[in-house]
């Protein structure tokens, strides 16, 4: 069942082969849109294309890294000549990394700002242009982070290029307000992802303990008492995807079960 009406309109996710971004995939599909698929992993991206598939939605995936323009300039031009168009773009890839500031090294926090800043702000780029040169009333949407709005102890390159995000989605959302492109930052709160998994099996080895326990030790910190799935994340940016938040841009969206830290 469609949850929002997205018939007709044609998205392009990041990061789509798992977690949030393939969460964002699935709800945009169950809408109606048709879906462009990037991510590096091939074999993820063919995967989440065989599941949408079922939906009765026409799907492209695409290898593509991030952090390379030229890719990013590729994917765009690969989506606009399948479909015609691109009227969503759901800006999902992200990487983190736990690391004290006095650990770090300029290398990673490179590596974060090209995937989490960098790579979003040129496949944005990349996609206002095509939707101002077609006169599309599109979206673009960021995904930042709980740790993007206080920060977070031990990751000071994730919590500063998710901040940054916000700053972005409001000057690009008074800059293409003009054209009609709103532009919008999800913030999730904790969410059942892998990435998420793997931190809890990261704590669980250096402290020789289960898993699970850190797990639940988190989950005990959330209001709601449970993580969000990645559809629940995908279902906010379907819905910031439609017709009826058309009003809605230059803004950042919490959504974390009550988990807030500003």
């Amino acid at each position: 069942m469609n949850r929002y009406d997205l018939k007709g309109k044609v998205a392009l996710i990041t990061g789509a082969g798992q977690g949030i971004g393939k969460g964002a995939a699935q709800a945009i599909a169950h809408s109606g849109a048709n879906v462009i698929l990037c991510g590096r992993t091939m074999d993820k991206l063919n995967e989440v294309a065989e599941e949408i598939k079922l939906l009765g939605v026409e799907v492209l995936p695409i290898k593509m890294d991030v952090s390379n323009i030229d890719e990013i300039n590729n994917a765009v031009s690969q989506g606009v000549e399948k479909f015609g168009k691109i009227d969503i773009l759901l800006n999902c890839a992200g990487i983190c990394g736990e690391f004290k500031l006095v650990d770090t090294e300029p290398e990673f926090w490179d590596k974060i700002f090209d995937i989490n800043l960098r790579g979003s702000v040129f496949m944005s780029k990349a996609v206002a242009k095509h939707m101002i040169e077609k006169g599309i009333n599109g979206t673009i949407q960021f995904v930042s982070s709980q740790a993007g709005k206080l920060g977070e102890y031990g990751f000071p390159a994730y919590s500063a290029s998710k901040s940054a995000l916000h700053a972005v989605c409001q000057s690009m959302a008074l800059e293409l307000a003009e054209y009609n492109i709103n532009v919008v930052t999800v913030c999730p709160g904790f969410t059942d992802t892998q990435m998420m998994q793997a931190e809890f099996q990261e704590k669980g080895a250096l402290n020789n303990t289960d898993p699970k326990i850190h797990e639940q030790e988190l989950i005990d910190t959330i209001p709601l008492k449970r993580m969000a799935s990645p559809y629940e994340i995908g279902s906010l940016m379907a819905y910031l995807s439609s017709e009826e938040a058309s009003y809605i841009t230059g803004v950042t969206i919490t959504i974390a079960g009550g988990y807030v830290n500003i």
